[in-house]
Formats: C-alpha cells, structure tokens, sequence
C-alpha cells in the first residue's frame, strides 16, 4: 500500500475530501475490488492502532495509581480514594484489552512492527514517468546497488530528486546513517517537506533514538495528519520497547 493511497484514504475517514472527491471515492469502492481491499486493510490497521493505544493508556493509569499506594504516596488519602473512580478505570482497561487483542487476532498474531509502519513512497515506475527512469527504479527488487549506482550517473534526474530517491532507497533497506545522510542534504524547501521529515523519524526509530523522534514530532506540529500519526505510532513502539 503506497503513501498516495494510504493518505487518500485517511483524508476519507477525515471527511476531508470534496463532495466530488468523496463520490468518486465511493464508485471507485465499489467498482474495484483490490482498492476495496486495500481501503478494509487500512481501516483494520487504524483499529488496531487505536485499539491498542487505548489499552497501553489505561494499564498506565493503573500502574500509577497502584506505584502511588504500594509506595504509601496516593495522591489523595486512600481513605478518601474515589473507589468508583478506580472500578472505572479497571472496567475501562479491561474493555479497551478485550479490544486491543480482538482487533489483534485480526491483524496477525505478531507485534507490530517497521514493516507496519513503513510507507512505500510513489516510485517513478509507479507514476508513468520516463521509460528509462522507470527501469533504473525497476531494479531496486532485485539489485539495489545498480539501481544506487545508476541514480548517481543518471542526467534524468536534478540533485536534490537524487539524495530524496537514495535516501528512499536506504530506508527500504533500514539503512538509517545513509537515509539522514541523503535526507539532510535536501533543502528545507523541498517540494515533499512532509515526506523529508518521515525520512527523519523512520531513521531515528530504526537507531532507537526516542528523544530525537520526539524532538521532531515538536519541530514539526504542521505536518499533515497522516504523518503525524505515522510518527507517534514510531513513537509508541519505542517506549513500548524501553
């Protein structure tokens, strides 16, 4: 499932598109069944996500409420402990559980993982450019170095389209040095600014550097959604790590 396809559909579940857009969206529902698929793959995911977010924040809660009084420091007296509050808070984790591992028993019986947050980006060959352009891209399945090599020496492509395809091309390989080397020589006003930035957190969570992802999650609050989502589910698999 690529990026263009992945964004379209949370503009949808948004209610982000145009009535026009909304209409052909819809037809093309039900005229084409790979794209239907793929729209029930993504809404799974979506569930799943939230599924799971609910149920990590409620055991949190829980464990702070139980840290606070096996260390004999409540934030309230216990005597004066709002009981229900508490009944609330274990029916609410119990609810969101039966969720998370409900929607997890539909998406797979493993972890999530880079795989599921990965988001394959629009390659030449996927959007009719140049024969020759797409070729050089067609390789990457079973020779990505001649693909890389061939991107250096190609004249079909500008400099900064080179280090955006290089640094693709390293992160489909969780080559995390080369992806911030090539992503860092782009400018900041590069025509896919959003995606520069992904560039950035895919790398960050591959070297298991929270507080950069963090850091950058701040730096860039304007992102469009779909990414602001990618990055805090990056974010939330590191601490579940840690």
């Amino acid at each position: 499932m690529n990026e263009e396809l992945q964004i379209l559909f949370q503009r949808y579940l948004d209610n982000d598109l145009s009535g026009n857009e909304r209409h052909s969206f819809e037809q093309r529902l039900e005229t084409d069944d790979e794209f239907a698929d793929e729209f029930k793959l993504y809404c799974n995911m979506q569930a799943h996500l939230s599924a799971r977010a609910k149920f990590e924040k409620g055991l949190h809660a829980l464990r702070d409420v139980h840290q606070q009084i096996s260390e004999g420091k409540p934030s309230v007296p216990v005597r004066k402990m709002n009981y229900r509050l508490l009944l609330g808070i274990a029916a609410s984790l119990l609810i969101a559980c039966c969720a998370y591992f409900l929607f997890r028993k539909d998406a797979g019986k493993e972890p999530l993982q880079f795989a599921d947050v990965y988001v394959e980006p629009t390659w030449p060959t996927n959007r009719g450019d140049a024969d020759r352009l797409g070729k050089i891209f067609s390789w990457r399945q079973n020779d990505v170095r001649r693909t890389i090599d061939s991107i250096h020496t190609t004249t079909l492509l500008n400099i900064d389209d080179k280090n955006y395809y290089l640094a693709e091309l390293y992160l489909e390989q969780m080559q995390a040095d080369s992806v911030l080397k090539y992503a860092g020589m782009l400018p900041m006003d590069f025509r896919l600014s959003d995606r520069r930035v992904y560039l950035y957190a895919m790398s960050y969570y591959l070297i298991d550097d929270i507080e950069e992802l963090n850091k950058l999650k701040h730096q860039h609050p304007n992102v469009v959604k779909f990414y602001r989502l990618r990055i805090q589910e990056l974010l939330d698999l590191l601490r579940k790590t840690q």
